[in-house]
């Protein structure tokens, strides 16, 4: 499977060959030796999953049902690896903290020290279960990976949490939101004027010279209250939920303000079904402008997305990240799964991933085997590492402009989109990791270079540099198409 050749250009393959042996058998007191091996080669845990995903995935059922993920996981866990929860395609690792209780083959902790537990689950519902359980989620990574589509899919009944339509709230920071826009702030009543120029869709032209001016809830704020009228379903608060997209966008401590304390998990209120507060677990917020006290409800779930690769803003700190989960949502990289997001239009598509592929162009199928090459190639940590890989929301825009036309006008809609959409974004991870001097010219020893160039062939299009003096930059230079061969994309 290509996960297991791409893993063995780097490491010990007689290492592969036993870590395999290893899960396929199921037998605990080997795998715990071999994944030391295998961590001791320099195997990171990104790769370590990326392997046991596509490992897992080739698993009938009753293995998995006989928790043969589970054993592998817990041979990490003795071996002190530190897991990080992660996406993978179909499978998502949910990671969680256990104190003094057994674990793994029954034996308890040394000392009572803390220890991590994993979970290996399906991916579809995975980050909804996280999201009920701390009702802070933070899904990061890098830009195209479906980051703010995710929140779709949580506030779904199939998938998610059964949020309605209504109770669902966005707020798209960037650097000039503020405390005013989330919370509460004085705007101006506006006036209408019977000038028909309309110059946003459903509006009218207005303007302020005889408006009041008053306190107006922002966007967090209206959630809250949504979320504290909330009627009950099966004896329970229907949940409400809101994204916060491109969090590390804007200046968090402004926007947010004193909400770090009341949006806490364990500092949420309750609610009942009238909205009368039934239970609160810290003293409330004050809010500055109306005077009102200000609590946030339990059924209130907060979901943020942050891309890891925005250089152009200050990073969060630390006092508002230890409110988050945060679960990393990394590239697809299985050719079947990505085929079967590109065709399935919904879930009454039963066709197996395996028959999407099928379904899908030529050109596009050689698009999706170079997108999971180059970020093969990219995310090794030799190269640009795992901030350096391309979301696969540019498949998808590729997808959009092949659709009905002939396999040509396809492929040369393709090479654009390499060209012009993800060709700038490698410059920019190229200059982030100071690899520049692998498109310099001279000659280069440096493997991981070589490989990355190879890669870009096949995007149709490799790097140099250009210009001089301060002119002088990296540029993207078109390739050719390779030249055809008899063979055909399988």
């Amino acid at each position: 499977m290509r996960v297991e050749e791409t893993v063995s250009e780097r490491y010990d393959v007689n290492i592969l060959s036993a870590f395999r042996t290893a899960i396929d058998e199921g037998a605990r007191s080997v795998s715990i030796d071999q994944i030391g091996d295998l961590w001791a080669s320099g195997f990171n845990s990104h790769y370590v999953y990326r392997y046991l995903s596509a490992v897992v995935d080739a698993q009938p059922e009753e293995r998995l049902e006989a928790g043969v993920p589970q054993r592998i996981l817990a041979g990490l866990r003795q071996l002190g690896v530190a897991l990080q929860p992660e996406y993978l395609g179909r499978w998502e690792f949910t990671v969680a903290t256990v104190n003094d209780r057994t674990v793994g083959d029954g034996r308890k902790p040394d000392n009572g020290a803390s220890q991590q537990t994993a979970t290996l689950v399906p991916a579809a519902g995975a980050k909804a279960r996280l999201a009920a359980q701390n009702l802070n989620l933070l899904l990061e990574g890098v830009p195209g990976t479906g980051k703010t589509y995710a929140f779709k899919d949580i506030c779904e009944k199939d998938k998610g949490l059964d949020i309605a339509d209504n109770h669902r709230f966005v707020l798209n920071c960037h650097p000039s939101t503020q405390y005013e826009d989330v919370i509460e702030g004085l705007r101006p009543e506006a006036v209408k004027n019977e000038n028909p120029w309309q110059p946003v869709h459903g509006s009218t032209w207005t303007d302020n010279k005889a408006g009041a001016w008053h306190v107006v809830d922002g966007v967090f704020l209206r959630a809250c209250t949504a979320a504290r009228l909330a009627p009950l379903v099966a004896g329970k608060k229907a949940r409400v939920a809101i994204l916060l997209d491109e969090l590390n966008r804007a200046n968090v401590p402004r926007m947010l303000g004193d909400l770090l304390t009341v949006m806490e998990r364990s500092k949420r209120a309750t609610f009942d079904g009238d909205g009368n507060e039934v239970q609160r677990q810290c003293d409330p917020v004050i809010l500055p402008i109306s005077g009102r006290t200000f609590l946030v409800p339990d059924n209130l779930i907060i979901v943020a997305t942050m891309n890891s690769v925005d250089h152009s803003v200050a990073p969060l700190d630390q006092a508002l990240l230890r409110r988050f989960w945060r679960v990393r949502v990394e590239p697809m990289n299985d050719k079947h799964a990505i085929a079967a997001a590109l065709e399935r239009k919904d879930d009454s598509d039963k066709r197996s991933d395996k028959d999407m592929w099928a379904a899908l162009s030529d050109p596009m199928k050689e698009a999706v085997d170079a997108f999971v090459a180059l970020n093969e190639t990219i995310g090794a940590k030799d190269c640009l590492g795992p901030d350096g890989m391309i979301g696969q929301s540019f498949l998808f825009d590729m997808k959009a402009l092949c659709a009905g036309q002939d396999d040509q006008t396809q492929a040369n809609a393709i090479r654009n989109v390499w060209r012009y959409g993800v060709a700038p974004q490698v410059i920019a991870s190229v200059q982030a990791a100071g690899k520049e001097r692998w498109f310099s010219g001279s000659e280069n020893d440096d493997s991981n270079g070589v490989t990355l160039v190879n890669a870009l062939a096949n995007c149709y299009f490799t790097l140099t540099w250009k210009g001089a003096g301060m002119t002088r930059a990296l540029r993207m230079v078109p390739l050719e198409r390779p030249a055809q061969t008899d063979d055909k994309v399988q």
